[in-house]
């Protein structure tokens, strides 16, 4: 764990410094382990990196230092659509029964009307479906 405590960094800062560290570590020690490192900022962490991973994980038996997500296989999609943008990411779920779940992040460039925001919503759980989701009948916002 690297913990910053004169300003919080970027990113991209947390991600160089914890990868400078884990490198040093492996070339210094010899680790025969699986190893998650992650970064703070005082008591505020972990701290989120390039991808959004909040760890970066070592595996000894490749000498690969990865982000979470890179280990996971998690690569998030990005769609622009007509006043909004759309992240779709899929995760593995690390307990029986081991499929997926996805998240979708809609972003709005201004807030739209809630029966506007309602129809994009229920559009793009159809989309990430594959359009076999059936909407429920009573929606609650």
């Amino acid at each position: 764990m690297v913990t910053f405590r004169a300003r919080k960094p970027t990113s991209t800062e947390a991600e160089g410094v914890l990868r400078r560290c884990l490198e040093e570590a492996v070339s210094s020690f010899r680790i025969d382990y699986e190893t998650l490192a992650n970064t703070w900022f005082n008591e505020d962490g972990p701290l989120a990196l390039i991808d959004g991973s909040p760890h970066l994980a070592y595996d000894p038996k490749t000498g690969k230092v990865q982000t979470w997500s890179e280990r996971q296989g998690v690569k998030p999609s990005h769609a622009r659509r007509d006043g909004y943008s759309v992240e779709y990411q899929e995760d593995k779920i690390a307990v029986p029964p081991y499929g997926k779940f996805a998240t979708i992040h809609v972003l709005f460039k201004e807030p739209p009307e809630l029966g506007q925001i309602l129809k994009i919503l229920t559009t793009e759980v159809a989309t990430a479906r594959g359009g076999g989701w059936d909407p429920p009948r009573l929606l609650t916002v």
